[in-house]
């Protein structure tokens, strides 16, 4: 029989609002195509963000012209933006990273992976070329995980958007939104990352024409993945700046 293990003594039992909160908050937008991710991007507080699509630029050129940015077309790049804004000291005049966007990120780690696969020949002469096998999706979720907890671990706010796309429950009929991602194993786990998680949405005006663009942290069950602040308010105006303020604003009960 193997020795006992050694229980430690001298465990620190804190009260929860005694202990000290991260300077830095860790947040995740999803929302359907043309709702207004990249211009949300824009109203964090001294950013810099990481375009995987250089489509995304003008948009941000045109909203907040002193925004950094830096292109990372591939998944190499991405992940020198990312060890950049760990390691360099460059990167601390800056307080905020925006990666826009998640889901392009994992089609980058998505063509890496089929580009590298050691089933890669098989599937192909199956005639499945680009797709992937049992244990692609596994590396998939594997690197897409490492990934997620490598940006929430920057020193400094971290902002991460993704592509959402549309569901309809065949019981309930009901249309639910979801961020997009290969597969269905990581979409549940996708805001877990986070302490803010929120749906950009847009809605018709009642009165005229044009849209509402607003943020949904709480409710709606079945139809958004979401997760709350205590201090903002269910559904909330897209300014990221703002809601930082109000989570960091003591008085703000």
């Amino acid at each position: 029989m193997g020795a006992v293990p050694q229980i430690r003594t001298g465990i620190l039992v804190q009260r929860a609002g005694n202990v000290a909160r991260s300077q830095h908050h860790r947040i995740c937008i999803t929302g359907l195509s043309g709702a207004g991710k990249t211009v949300l991007g824009t109203t964090v507080p001294n950013g810099v963000t990481v375009v995987t699509e250089a489509i995304a630029l003008p948009t941000i050129r045109q909203w907040n012209p002193d925004q950094g940015v830096i292109e990372a077309p591939d998944l190499r790049s991405l992940w020198e933006a990312i060890r950049w804004a760990h390691d360099s000291q460059e990167a601390r005049q800056f307080d905020t990273f925006v990666l826009d966007s998640a889901t392009e990120a994992g089609h980058q780690l998505r063509r890496w992976i089929t580009e590298t696969s050691p089933d890669r020949t098989a599937l192909e002469n199956a005639g499945r070329k680009g797709t992937l096998s049992l244990g692609d999706y596994g590396k998939y979720f594997s690197e897409l995980d490492k990934m997620m907890r490598a940006l929430v671990s920057l020193p400094m706010h971290v902002v991460v958007l993704a592509q959402a796309f549309e569901t309809t429950d065949e019981i309930t009929k009901t249309i639910g939104i979801r961020p997009n991602f290969e597969g269905q194993k990581f979409i549940p786990r996708f805001p877990g990352y986070f302490e803010l998680s929120g749906v950009l949405r847009c809605v018709p005006n009642l009165t005229g024409s044009g849209v509402t663009r607003e943020v949904v942290f709480e409710g709606e069950s079945g139809r958004f993945i979401v997760k709350g602040s205590k201090r903002l308010k269910p559904v909330e105006v897209p300014n990221i700046s703002m809601w930082i303020e109000a989570m960091d604003n003591p008085n703000n009960p």
